[in-house]
C-alpha cells in the first residue's frame, strides 16, 4: 500500500490525527459483535481476531499499513477516541491486532466525543485547530464546534485517499492552500 501523498508533499500537516475504532479501523462494534475472550488468528492478512465462538473479526485492509505510514511521519501524533462501553475489550483488540503501539494517546470510554477531544488537548498540548478526526458516525461532527476538523468515514474504513482528502481540506480551512469550505469531509 502506498503512503498518503500529503505526508511527503512538503505542506503543513495536522499535529494530531485521531481515529474512532468501530467502523473506522475495523468493521464491527467492539461492544456488541464479538463474544470475549478474543484471540489473534496467526498469519492472517489483514490481521484477524476470533472471539469465543470462533467468529472472525478482521481489520479493514488499509488500517495496518496506513497507521504504519502515519506513525513514521515526522511531527504527527496519533490518537484513538472511542465511546465504546467496553474499553478493556477495545484495548485488548488494539493490543492483539498490534495497533496500540502506533497511538500516542487513547481516550476510550462512553460519552460525548467533545470530552474525548478536550482530554486529548490536555494530554497532547495540541490545539483543536491542529487536530484531524476520522469517525464513521455523523453525530460526532459536533467536535467541529471546538475547532477540530471532522472527516466522515465510509463503509470501507479509513484509507490513504481519505487521509489525503482530509489533510487537504484541513489545509484549505487553515489557509495553507486556498480557501476552505465547511469543517467536514462527507
Amino acid at each position: 500500500m502506498d503512503s498518503p501523498k500529503t505526508l511527503t508533499d512538503q505542506h503543513p500537516l495536522p499535529k494530531l490525527i485521531i481515529f474512532d475504532l468501530d467502523y473506522t479501523l475495523w468493521p464491527f462494534w467492539i461492544d456488541t459483535h464479538p463474544t470475549p475472550p478474543l484471540s489473534l488468528v496467526p498469519s492472517t492478512t489483514p490481521p484477524t481476531l476470533h472471539d469465543a465462538i470462533a467468529t472472525p473479526y478482521p481489520l479493514f485492509p488499509a488500517t495496518l499499513p496506513l497507521l504504519t505510514h502515519l506513525s513514521a511521519a515526522a511531527g504527527i501524533k496519533l490518537a484513538v477516541a472511542s465511546r465504546t462501553h467496553t474499553p478493556a475489550l477495545a484495548l485488548q483488540a488494539l493490543d492483539l491486532y498490534g495497533l496500540r503501539q502506533f497511538f500516542d494517546f487513547t481516550e476510550i470510554y462512553p460519552g460525548s466525543k467533545l470530552k474525548h477531544m478536550r482530554r486529548l488537548r490536555e494530554k497532547s498540548g495540541v490545539e483543536f485547530r491542529d487536530m484531524l478526526f476520522f469517525d464513521d458516525e455523523p453525530r460526532n461532527r459536533d467536535v467541529c464546534g471546538l475547532g477540530v476538523w471532522f472527516v466522515i468515514v465510509g463503509d470501507e474504513g479509513v484509507d490513504c485517499g481519505l487521509i489525503d482528502e482530509g489533510v487537504r481540506r484541513w489545509r484549505r480551512d487553515r489557509g495553507f492552500e486556498g480557501a476552505g469550505e465547511g469543517e467536514e469531509v462527507v
